[in-house]
Formats: C-alpha cells, sequence, structure tokens
C-alpha cells in the first residue's frame, strides 16, 4: 500500500506543476589531503571542459584541502534529468580522480 501511495504521490508531482531542477551537489571528505593550488587548478580546467555552473566549497587543514563540495547547476541548459544526472555524475567522477591522482601529496 505504501509503495502504490509513493507511486501515486510521484505520478502527480508533474501534474500539480512540479519540476524537476537540475542542480547536484557532491561532497568528498579526501583520504589524503591535496595541495590547494593543484586543487584550484584542476577545479579551473573543470569549469573551461563544461557548460555547467560550478562552484566548490573546501575545508582545509595545514593548507591542504581536506573536504570539497562540488555544485553542478545544469539549469540553464536543456537537459532532461535523464540527460543531465548521469552527466554531471561523470564529470564529478572525473573531477574527484583528477584531483587524488594528480594533487595528492
Amino acid at each position: 500500500m505504501k509503495t502504490f501511495v509513493a507511486i501515486l504521490f510521484l505520478s502527480l508531482l508533474p501534474a500539480c506543476g512540479v519540476k524537476s531542477i537540475n542542480k547536484v551537489g557532491y561532497g568528498k571528505i579526501l583520504d589524503n589531503a591535496v595541495s590547494e593550488n593543484c586543487f584550484e587548478t584542476k577545479f579551473s580546467e573543470l569549469q573551461k571542459e563544461t557548460n555547467y555552473q560550478l562552484s566548490v566549497v573546501v575545508e582545509k587543514a595545514a593548507g591542504k584541502i581536506t573536504f570539497y563540495d562540488l555544485t553542478i547547476d545544469g539549469t540553464k541548459t536543456d537537459e532532461t534529468p535523464e540527460v543531465f544526472t548521469p552527466k554531471s555524475f561523470k564529470l564529478s567522477k572525473t573531477f574527484m580522480a583528477s584531483v587524488i591522482k594528480e594533487c595528492s601529496a
């Protein structure tokens, strides 16, 4: 019964004018702190590679980045959520791999 109610609710949301938003955030606690300069370089490269608006919030310890929260905003694109969600996830994973590989101390 709960499943039926949930499916019914989700199917009625679009009829009520509810629209999904193409904006997601990916946070990562880094196992090994990374160089701030390298991180900023990788973030700048990422911004140049995509049409999405990107922002990042970082936490630092001893001058190195230990955590970041990357926000990917695709609201100004015409992409459907079915396209945006996997594409943004892949973008975040590529960024994370690049930071870990190239910026670890």
